[in-house]
């Protein structure tokens, strides 16, 4: 398996619905602002510690860590 470590780049995909990242060890939130038509994001099985950048994911409905 290749584990996604590091969150990066999403800045490029303003019109993200959903995001799923599932059993990768990332540990840090982080690099999602620009995805304000992010609806759900599901993070389980990771190493998640620390949690940013979701203040303005207003259309955010549903968050699975």
């Amino acid at each position: 398996m290749c584990n996604f470590y590091k969150m990066d780049g999403f800045y490029a995909f303003t019109n993200l619905r959903c995001l799923y990242i599932i059993n990768q060890d990332i540990q840090k939130i982080e690099g999602l602002e620009e995805c304000r038509n992010l609806e759900k994001l599901w993070l389980g099985q990771n190493l998640i510690s620390k949690i940013e950048g979701l203040n303005n994911l207003h259309k955010l409905r549903e968050l699975y860590l």
